[in-house]
């Protein structure tokens, strides 16, 4: 980061050069800080900093805050933007959205308007904000325009992929991709098992022809509880859940193999489940929040990603799993792929095409808290 030497003494020859080299000094040091967040290949990239208190459902805006928008913070193309308290649109079609973009003006008064030596007026104080614009779902432009809202039923205007805005946000930060963290995570679960191994009592496993029951699924608009669906069809002889419970601890170690996510035609699965009811003495799963793997393979393409794992905060014996889209190395490749057109999800089919629906494994373990 650049800096003005001032230190110097005989008479300080202060010019305008001076301070543009400031200026450009703090700007370059901010973009340089956020630079691993932005993918610079798109025109337009950014990302808000969310400061709503996520507590497992997804955040929305109606009339039950009088469709206001909080004021928030926002990076756009490396630079931090305020973005005033906005008051968004109560009537909108499924699938509009809100773009970040950049508003800037100036103060039209003095001191920014200044009296050149030259008896011309000039405006000096230039402000930079961030602002929210209503775009339909037809001209959205992808790699040009960054959403941060769609249009929901409801009427309900949602974050982009609500279901964990706060962890997708702010995933990378200090963390380079979704890539490094799934390997940095597998590595950390072979520590866990290791771990959890070493500790003196003895794993009780669920049978394998109940494992299938025990997962379920859930659609993007559905309840988070009545909606959850027992899936279908999985590998149930090739997977096993398996616990041990010290006192109020439980430690869970799972594999769930190739779980086929069926066709949709209006939602989307947004969310895997697992019931562990069926644990003797397990009234109540405590707050936690962990990090598993997930991979999917299918004719034409492997995926993989990292597994947010935690408890389900609708339904007190469950674990709420949800597979962090868009399945790619960079966070930033979001904005590339999203439109406005698909609830985002971690399901890619939509018709019942065989070749092309995708099928998870999940694995992971965690420790939480009983009672």
């Amino acid at each position: 980061m650049d800096k003005l030497i001032t230190t110097g003494t005989g008479g300080y020859p202060f010019v305008l050069d001076d301070l543009r080299f400031m200026d450009d000094a703090i700007r370059d040091g901010f973009k340089g800080l956020h630079n691993h967040l932005i993918d610079s290949t798109l025109t337009n990239d950014g990302f808000i900093f969310d400061k709503i208190d996520f507590t497992g459902t997804p955040p929305t805006i109606d009339a039950s805050n009088s469709w206001t928008f909080p004021e928030s913070y926002a990076i756009l193309n490396g630079e931090i933007l305020l973005i005033p308290e906005t008051v968004l649109a109560s009537s909108f079609s499924l699938f509009d959205g809100y773009v970040l973009e950049l508003d800037d003006s100036f103060t039209g008064t003095t001191p920014g308007l200044k009296t050149f030596q030259d008896a011309s007026s000039v405006e000096t104080y230039q402000l930079r904000r961030g602002k929210l614009t209503l775009k339909s779902a037809a001209s959205f432009v992808s790699g040009t325009d960054v959403p941060v809202l769609f249009g929901s039923t409801g009427p309900e205007w949602q974050y982009i992929n609500a279901g964990r805005y706060s962890y997708r946000t702010r995933l990378k930060l200090g963390i380079e991709t979704l890539q490094t963290l799934s390997e940095a995570n597998e590595t950390k679960s072979l520590a866990n098992e290791t771990n959890i191994t070493l500790i003196n009592s003895a794993w009780t496993s669920l049978s394998t022809g109940s494992i299938q029951s025990k997962v379920l699924y859930n659609s993007a608009s559905g309840a988070q509880a009545s909606g959850d669906t027992a899936v279908t069809s999985m590998d149930h002889a090739n997977s096993h859940i398996k616990y041990k419970r010290i006192g109020k601890t439980m430690f869970v170690d799972f594999l769930l193999k190739d779980i086929e996510v069926p066709e949709y035609s209006v939602d989307p699965v947004s969310s895997f489940i697992m019931d562990l009811g069926f644990i003797t003495g397990v009234t109540n799963i405590l707050d936690f929040y962990t990090v598993g793997r997930a991979s999917e393979s299918v004719s034409a393409q492997t995926l993989s990603g990292a597994l947010s794992i935690q408890n389900h905060s609708l339904s007190t014996k469950k674990i709420l799993m949800n597979i962090q889209a868009p399945h790619a190395d960079s966070d930033a490749s979001f904005n590339r792929e999203y439109t406005f057109g698909t609830t985002p999800s971690m399901a890619i089919q939509a018709t019942a095409n065989e070749a092309l629906e995708p099928i998870w494994t999940l694995k992971g373990q965690f420790t939480c808290e009983i009672n």
